[in-house]
């Protein structure tokens, strides 16, 4: 499996896997996107409050500080959003 497989990235948000990121060879962390992780992160299926948490989450502590470090980022939004069960 491609560990930069996108489902595979969300997944791991979802999981939040905070060591993701450094778990990432230095080829992979060149290919890693930032703006992808978050542009996807803030995209969720459920109910209109969950949604309007997500963007909002999302918009607050990750857009505003997008130029951070990738693992600073990737630690961030673990943080901030809940945790998906398998």
């Amino acid at each position: 499996m491609d560990k930069l497989d996108i489902g595979n990235e969300m997944r791991q948000l979802d999981r939040k896997n905070r060591n993701f990121y450094d778990e990432l060879t230095d080829e992979e962390r060149k290919k890693f996107s930032n703006y992808l992780m978050i542009r996807w992160g803030s995209s969720v299926n459920g109910s209109a409050d969950l949604q309007e948490f997500y963007v909002i989450a999302t918009n607050e502590r990750l857009n505003k500080h997008f130029l951070l470090s990738t693992d600073i980022l990737n630690y961030s939004g673990c943080a901030l959003l809940p945790l998906v069960p398998d």
